[in-house]
């Protein structure tokens, strides 16, 4: 994990060096049927807002880390963010 101050152009720069990027968002395809093949990275929003609009339009893909009505806070709570 790392907290960045130019999110997007991290993103930008991410891609140029061959990594797909994925934002997670609540309206994205459900994850478990998306191939993370290849280098990738994956930017998780904050808690109630979410990615910004920014990180979104710079995103390859858009992924939801929801099954079913769960929240968000109750699979990635606690300050654990378990990413494999």
């Amino acid at each position: 994990m790392a907290r960045v101050g130019n999110l997007p152009s991290l993103l930008e720069e991410l891609k140029a060096r061959g990594l797909w990027i994925y934002a997670a968002d609540m309206d994205g395809s459900p994850w478990c049927q998306t191939d993370f093949t290849g280098p990738t990275a994956l930017v998780i929003g904050s808690e109630g807002r979410g990615v910004g609009r920014l990180v979104k339009e710079k995103a390859d893909f858009v992924v939801s880390l929801l099954k079913g009505k769960h929240q968000l806070a109750e699979r990635f709570g606690g300050g654990r963010h378990p990413l494999l």
